[in-house]
């Protein structure tokens, strides 16, 4: 019962075999510390459920420590480890892995129709699984623009893509891989900012493309960033 108590959000009002019946859909697996999330999932393993443990994104576009801050997360925790890309992006989709480090940690793994099976198996349980994504995402946002600037970085690298005056909408021609990769944030965070911005109305995301419909606003938003991070 004391692991039920420690699960926490994930399990809260499932009966104790529901939750049971939930975990047996998964593949658990103890990772040891300070090793990559990807080297531990199977093929077409794509979400990862933390029950103990800490987990931490480096915002950086290669598996080499630098001595960046790991934005830490403890359990219960939900990872998702599909990386899919724009097809236009090429061998660029890879980008995004590599980039999850864990400490000790006691790790399900779903595909996903595993996980959609753990859906059907209860809906309460898909309630608190979206629940605590909605969380992780809001701390998420909020933690990357307090350590790392990195909606600062990332407006600035679409900003350099206007024309010279432009002050309306414009098609810019960039995948999420290659803001990656310029930024030095991982895609997976390159794709939260993006839709943290696309739901102030200040771009629109497409296939290979980012449309940016107030410039104005972007960089007011770039300069919030910048002065949160000093």
């Amino acid at each position: 019962m004391t692991d039920r108590l420690h699960e926490g959000a994930l399990c809260q009002d499932l009966s104790w075999r529901e939750w049971v019946s939930i975990l047996d859909l998964g593949r658990r697996v103890v990772v040891d510390g300070q090793s990559w999330l990807e080297t531990s999932c199977a093929h077409e393993e794509c979400t990862a459920v933390f029950l103990s443990g800490c987990v931490g994104l480096r915002p950086i576009p290669e598996d080499v420590y630098d001595g960046r801050e790991i934005v830490l997360r403890a359990a219960p925790a939900i990872i998702d480890l599909s990386h899919a890309d724009d097809p236009s992006a090429g061998h660029g989709a890879e980008h995004g892995a590599g980039h999850w480090i864990v400490e000790l940690a006691s790790v399900h793994f779903y595909t996903r129709d595993r996980l959609q099976k753990a859906f059907e198996t209860s809906p309460r349980f898909a309630s608190n699984f979206v629940r605590l994504l909605n969380s992780q995402s809001r701390f998420a946002i909020r933690a990357l623009s307090r350590s790392d600037s990195g909606l600062r970085r990332l407006s600035s690298s679409l900003l350099s893509r206007l024309e010279e005056g432009a002050t309306s909408s414009q098609k810019l021609v960039v995948t999420q891989s290659q803001l990656a990769i310029e930024t030095g944030l991982s895609r997976q965070w390159v794709n939260r900012l993006l839709r943290q911005l696309e739901r102030q109305g200040i771009v629109e995301m497409g296939r290979g493309h980012v449309l940016l419909h107030a410039p104005a606003a972007l960089r007011h938003a770039a300069g919030q960033a910048n002065g949160r991070s000093l």
